[in-house]
């Protein structure tokens, strides 16, 4: 058996989550929960909501600059909350090597991965 065939094809999806994403509810951001659900706010809080989406959407802005850097081929796409990036010829553990190079923390995003089996046998 030749070690250099391939079997599966890797499909890496970083998820980068501006809005309703529990790792991201900390003491300084408390008011996720609150602005979306809802509760009593004020025009005070509204601009702390604005202060963070701000320095939320320019972290991932950030994020996404590094790895199209260090990688040309993503499909890239706007969800509700959230903006993905996904690539079939970029391997996991250089996505994260990368984005941890550049000091951000394994919290600030989600990577899901998906392998398709090419065929024959494994």
């Amino acid at each position: 058996m030749n070690i250099n065939n391939e079997t599966c094809v890797q499909r890496v999806i970083i998820q980068f989550y501006h809005q309703n994403f529990p790792k991201l509810k900390n003491k300084e951001n408390k008011l996720i929960t609150e602005v979306t659900l809802g509760k009593d706010i004020g025009p005070e809080d509204i601009r702390l909501w604005k202060n963070y989406l701000t320095d939320r959407l320019e972290n991932i802005a950030r994020m996404m600059e590094v790895l199209l850097e260090a990688h040309d081929d993503w499909a890239i796409t706007g969800r509700k909350g959230f903006v993905q990036m996904e690539t079939q010829s970029f391997e996991v553990n250089n996505v994260i090597n990368v984005l941890s190079s550049h000091g951000f923390h394994k919290d600030e995003y989600i990577i899901k991965l998906e392998y398709t089996r090419k065929w024959g046998v494994l």
